[in-house]
C-alpha cells in the first residue's frame, strides 16, 4: 500500500521528535523525502504534496490521524491550526531504515516552523504551482540543498508564531493577487 511511506516516514520523524507541530511535521517529512531523494534512498514519486500557503503538505496527511501508532494532543497556540502535535505513542519503538536519516531529521527539527516554511517557500515548484495543486519533487527542488545550520533562527515561540502567521498571509495573498490579475488580464491564445 502507497501510504507506507507516509506512515513509515511519519514513525521515523516522530521516533526522533519529542512531539512535532502539524506545520512542522509536513515541513520535515517533505524535506526528509528530499534528503532520501538526494541520496538514493528513495525517489521523488514515493510520495506527492500539495502546495498549500505555508509551503508543500503531503497528499493524505490527515490520514495520519488513524496511524494507531501516532498520538495527537491539541495543546493551545494562538494559531488555531496549528494545535495539533504529533508523538510517537509510549512504548513504541520504531527502527530508522539509516543513521544518517535520523540525524538529517534531528538537524531538521531543530529549525524554527517558520525557518522550515521559508526554505520550502523558494522550492521551484512551490513557486510554480498554486494552492491546492498537486506535484511530485522536480529535478530543480532536489537540486536545491537542505538548510544548514547557520541560517538558523533564533525565534521564541512567539515570534516564531507571529511569523508562522505572516507567512501565512503572504502566500494568500499572494494566490488572491495571482486571481484576480488573471481575471482582471485573462491570456491570450493566438
Amino acid at each position: 500500500m502507497k501510504n507506507n511511506f507516509l506512515n513509515k516516514l511519519t514513525l521515523d520523524i516522530l521516533s526522533v521528535t519529542d512531539g512535532v507541530s502539524k506545520v512542522k511535521l509536513a515541513k520535515i517529512f517533505y524535506l526528509t523525502h528530499k534528503w532520501l531523494v538526494q541520496n538514493d534512498l528513495a525517489k521523488p514519486d514515493d510520495w506527492s504534496y500539495v502546495r498549500m500557503p505555508l509551503g508543500p503538505v503531503p497528499i493524505h496527511f490527515n490520514t495520519l490521524k488513524t496511524n494507531d501508532l501516532i498520538k495527537i494532543n491539541t495543546e493551545p497556540t494562538s494559531l488555531s491550526y496549528n494545535m495539533e502535535v504529533y508523538y510517537l505513542m509510549p512504548g513504541v519503538n520504531v527502527g530508522l531504515s539509516d543513521k544518517k536519516t535520523k540525524e538529517t531529521i534531528s538537524l531538521l527539527a531543530k529549525f524554527s516552523t517558520s525557518d522550515l516554511v521559508n526554505y520550502t517557500h523558494s522550492d521551484p515548484s512551490w513557486l510554480k504551482y498554486g494552492n491546492g495543486s498537486e506535484y511530485v519533487m522536480s529535478e530543480l527542488d532536489i537540486k536545491r540543498k537542505l538548510p544548514v545550520m547557520n541560517n538558523i533562527s533564533t525565534y521564541n515561540a512567539v515570534e516564531d508564531n507571529q511569523t508562522l502567521q505572516s507567512q501565512l498571509i503572504e502566500g494568500m495573498i499572494d494566490d488572491i493577487v495571482e486571481v484576480s490579475t488573471a481575471l482582471e488580464y485573462p491570456k491570450v491564445n493566438n
